[in-house]
């Protein structure tokens, strides 16, 4: 299939590799297909190659240093913040206001530490300049019964939005989610949000995926549910489901929407 993309965004986290620390031996080759794949990106042969996360900006760019750093706007923080990790350049989003921004440090100063001391078995990721990520620690619950202690906790408090990636909870401004990023990345680019494609592992993708023209999944992801909206995607032509698992899912993804043939 070669359809007219104008955009691809990827997801990292259990996307492109896996959050439960095993070596995969397949990560090696498709870090070498996927590294000439954004060579071909940023030669302008094949559609920008950005990445939509809930990471942080130092962390995307670190991590692309294994791989390969492509030159447009990657989407992190869950939407907050657009970000080019080959010029450095970043964008807060224009919803994300001074008001807003004081509102959410009192979030973060105030009712946070209430909440981690209540629920021990949560643990905050000290990376994010914004966002709030709450990850399980040891004896925690399943994720879902973790995003439902942290909403029933923080109920009420407003500006805020809670939900739960393959990995944390994550809190967030309100109305401010990758597919308001989304919207800002076309505005910024130009390029209509039907002709992006996602590429992602979970319900934390949703928003985006609510936003942007195709879809597609790697392999065995755990999320059934988001697999089957890129099923119902993939019967309208405009989806993809992999069948090869994580980076190299996302590889042949690209190459089978662009058409274009793995490195030798």
């Amino acid at each position: 299939m070669s359809a007219k993309i104008g955009y691809i965004l990827v997801d990292i986290d259990d996307t492109v590799v896996a959050t439960d620390g095993s070596d995969r031996r397949e990560y090696e080759e498709g870090r070498r297909q996927f590294t000439h794949l954004i060579g071909l990106s940023n030669q302008g042969i094949i559609p920008p190659i950005g990445f939509c996360t809930g990471r942080e900006a130092s962390y995307v760019l670190g991590f692309l240093r294994w791989i390969a750093i492509p030159d447009c706007w990657s989407i992190v923080e869950s939407g907050l913040i657009l970000y080019n990790p080959r010029t450095q350049e970043r964008k807060e989003h224009p919803l994300f206001t001074p008001e807003r921004q004081e509102m959410f440090r009192e979030v973060k100063g105030a009712h946070i530490p209430r909440l981690l001391k209540r629920f021990p078995f949560l643990a905050p990721y000290k990376g994010k300049e914004w966002n709030i990520a709450l990850e399980r620690g040891g004896g925690a619950p399943p994720i879902a019964e973790c995003e439902r202690v942290v909403k029933e906790t923080l109920a009420g408090i407003p500006g805020i939005t809670i939900h739960a990636s393959s990995i944390a909870v994550d809190i967030s401004p309100e109305g401010i989610d990758k597919g308001a990023g989304v919207l800002y990345l076309a505005d910024t680019t130009g390029v209509d949000p039907r002709t992006m494609l996602l590429i992602d592992d979970s319900v934390g993708g949703k928003p985006a995926a609510d936003q942007v023209g195709f879809l597609a999944c790697p392999a065995d992801i755990e999320n059934k549910r988001f697999q089957q909206e890129v099923e119902r995607r993939e019967a309208e032509g405009k989806g993809h489901v992999s069948p090869c698992k994580l980076v190299e899912g996302v590889v042949e993804t690209i190459c089978f929407f662009t058409g274009v043939p793995l490195a030798a």
